[in-house]
Parts: C-alpha cells; structure tokens; sequence
C-alpha cells in the first residue's frame, strides 16, 4: 500500500471516528440506593442537538421492581400521550416521543430526559439492570434532516442494599457511633467505633449467598477504633454483608464494593 492510500485510509477512520463520537446517547443512569423500598432512575441525554424524534424500549426484571411513575421531562412530554405502560407489569415501558415544530429540540449534555420511579418488591437486595431494546418498540433518532441517525443507547443498573434492624444505631452500651466510611468501597474504608470497654470481637464478610469469605479476631482497650477494611477483604465487586460479633452483641452492616 502507497504512502498515499495509508494516509487516506487513516484519513477515513478518524472520520468515522468524529461522526461515533458526535452522535447522541440515552443512558440509564448506574445508582445506589440504601435503606428505601422507593427507586428514582434518571434517563440522560448527551450530544442531543436539533432531535426530532426519539423512540425506545426500557425493559427490567418485573419480578424485582414494579414501575409506579415517571417525572422530570426534559423535553415536553405528556404521561399518558409519550410512554406506552400497557406492558410495564411485565417489565417493558416504551418511550415514543417527536417535535411537534420539527424545528428540533436540543439540551446540554448530562441534561434529563426524564425520571422514572419504582418500587422495589419483597425487600429485594442486590443489583438490577435496566436495558435498552427493540421490541416491541425498536431504538431510533431522528434529527432535523427527517432520518434516522446513528445513536449510542447504554444501559444501566440500581444497587439496593437494604438497611438492617442494627445499621446506624448503637447495638448496646458496649458499642457506640460505628460507621464505615466510604460505603461503597473502591480501594478501602474505615470502620470506626467507640467501645466502652475492652473488647473481643470477630469481624466477617458474608456474600448473597451466606458463604463466610473473610474473617478476623480483634482485641482493643475501650476507646476510640478505626480498622481499615481493604479491598482485599472481597473475592469481587457486588453487595456484601459485614458481621461484627462479640459476646454481648451483634451489629451488621451491607457493604457495596466495586
């Protein structure tokens, strides 16, 4: 291959490049939630300039989180008119809206589209995803030249970790204002606690399925604790439970670690 044609080939693949780069996303925005049956999904546009039309299927486990609303527009929308919520028990919600100028419509990045609300069943604990797909509804932007456009549609996922009866409070006169700290965990968090005596305890680390994948024997004078808690402590990312035990006490926490 000439000099010539390397140039133009590379030529073209920057091109092709600028155009992926340009064109509009819809995300489902990755969130966490703590200690609340009540969920608030944001939908975010980027790179949305001079829209049309926009139309898709969201979809979920319907056996995990029920729909109850959607609110927030970011474009004009009407409830009953732009989302198709025939199918929304069985985890499908279709989103269908278009410029009623066909002058085009255009938000900054980040901006939401809308939020879209459930409700989390049987106090489900764990990650959930919400996808994008095609049916019944397939994906498509259009932009003001009346045709559909190249777009990026990425999906997201809700982490639930559910408080328990011993978070955020003082398990008994032995142990007192106990927090971890960053929760979730990236590289690695502080316990700190204040224990009014001498105290023998067993820390564990507890998986969703209930296996012990971690565990250590501790000993302090009363006072002020901080423990560092790696990551090494987590075969991987996902939701955990730690168990603090002594003999006059049990304190559990959920950790979420990524």
């Amino acid at each position: 291959m000439t000099s010539f044609k390397r140039l133009l080939v590379l030529l073209v693949c920057l091109y092709c490049i600028g155009l992926y780069g340009q064109s509009p996303s819809i995300t489902v925005s990755d969130i966490d939630v703590s200690g609340s049956s009540q969920l608030e999904v944001p939908i975010k546009v980027s790179r949305f300039n001079q829209i049309v039309g926009l139309q898709f299927t969201l979809s979920w486990d319907a056996d995990l989180i029920q729909f109850t609303s959607v609110d927030s527009f970011g474009v004009d929308l009407n409830e009953n008119v732009n989302f198709g919520i025939e199918q929304v028990e069985s985890g499908f919600l279709v989103f269908s809206w278009y410029d009623a100028t066909l002058s085009g419509v255009s938000l900054p990045d980040s901006a939401v589209l809308f939020n879209i609300h459930f409700e989390v069943n049987n106090n489900y604990t764990g990650e959930i995803e919400l996808t994008f797909g095609d049916e019944p509804a397939p994906r498509e932007i259009v932009d003001t030249s009346y045709k559909a456009i190249p777009g990026d549609f990425i999906d997201g996922s809700v982490e639930i970790m559910m408080v328990s009866s011993y978070d955020l409070v003082e398990a008994s006169s032995v142990i007192q204002e106990l927090k971890i700290y960053p929760n979730p965990i990236y590289e690695k968090s502080i316990l700190s606690f204040y224990s009014a005596t001498d105290l023998n305890y067993l820390i564990k680390i507890i998986d969703q399925m209930g296996r012990v994948v971690y565990q250590q024997h501790n000993r302090f004078s009363a006072g002020y604790q901080q423990i560092e808690v790696g990551r090494q402590w987590f075969p991987s990312s996902g939701l955990f439970r730690m168990v603090i035990e002594g003999k006059d006490f049990l304190i559990t926490k959920n950790l979420l670690v990524r």
